[in-house]
């Protein structure tokens, strides 16, 4: 019997292709633009390899999304040697799942990648709401592995920043959405418009170097409408949990 299916990838020369935070958002929007037709229940990225779990028996169908996965990767980050042949394991049953998703998750902490406390480049925040990249992934998990709960991998939520903390609410707003806050677009306009919202006492000047924009572009975005509640709580939960994070951290480095 076949529940789901382990896909590992890496690049051909072994180069680490994994170690800043711009990277690792990649290669999550990549799963989860690519691996859309595949139901990915949970990926996660190393420094110099990559997993991803998809779910059925299907094994070709998971080989043919480690293919398109690889040539996006490939083409995108101009890798001359592209990857070695991907490895495609079946999952068998639920105890072999359990084990499996843990092991996807924490590939940052497994293999000592520091620059991704807050799963940057791990399904980890998408499974738990923190993120809106893959909003059908924990109904998928629901349903594939009922008794596997993320939340226990993610430590408690910390407070809230305060209210004109803009380089804050801008840091948690980006993470939710998976972009950076620059340029144009419905994305960066929807990121910034969340910001503005989220830190009304911040002043026009910490607000405009947070969402590098002008000071008119704020009053357009102020005048806008206001924020769905589901992404006004999965930012506000991101904001919370990356102070408990980074407030751990702190506490370890010392």
């Amino acid at each position: 019997m076949t529940i789901a299916q382990h896909i590992s990838i890496r690049p051909a020369d072994g180069r680490p292709l994994f170690n800043d935070v711009g990277a690792r958002r990649l290669f999550t929007r990549k799963v989860v633009t690519v691996g859309a037709p595949f139901e990915p229940i949970a990926w996660g990225a190393g420094d110099t390899h990559a997993h991803v779990a998809t779910m059925g028996e299907d094994r070709a169908a998971a080989a043919e999304l480690a293919r398109r996965l690889e040539s996006s990767l490939t083409h995108v980050l101009k890798l001359s040697d592209g990857f070695a042949p991907a490895k495609v394991k079946a999952v068998s049953d639920q105890y072999h799942l359990l084990a499996t998703l843990p092991y996807i998750v924490r590939q940052a902490q497994r293999h000592g990648v520091r620059c991704d406390p807050f799963h940057e480049g791990s399904s980890l925040p998408d499974m738990v709401g923190l993120r809106h990249l893959a909003p059908d992934l924990p109904g998928r998990l629901r349903r594939l592995a009922p008794r596997f709960d993320p939340r226990r991998f993610l430590g408690a939520l910390g407070p809230c920043p305060a209210l004109d903390d803009a380089d804050a609410w801008a840091e948690a707003t980006a993470a939710v959405l998976g972009c950076a806050i620059e340029g144009r677009g419905p994305l960066v306009a929807a990121a910034r418009r969340a910001v503005v919202a989220l830190a009304p006492e911040a002043s026009t000047a910490s607000l405009c170097s947070a969402l590098k924009c002008r000071p008119r572009t704020l009053r357009r975005l102020r005048a806008d409408a206001p924020l769905p509640p589901m992404l006004r709580d999965a930012i506000v939960a991101q904001a919370c949990w990356r102070s408990s994070t980074r407030a751990q951290l702190v506490d370890v480095a010392a």
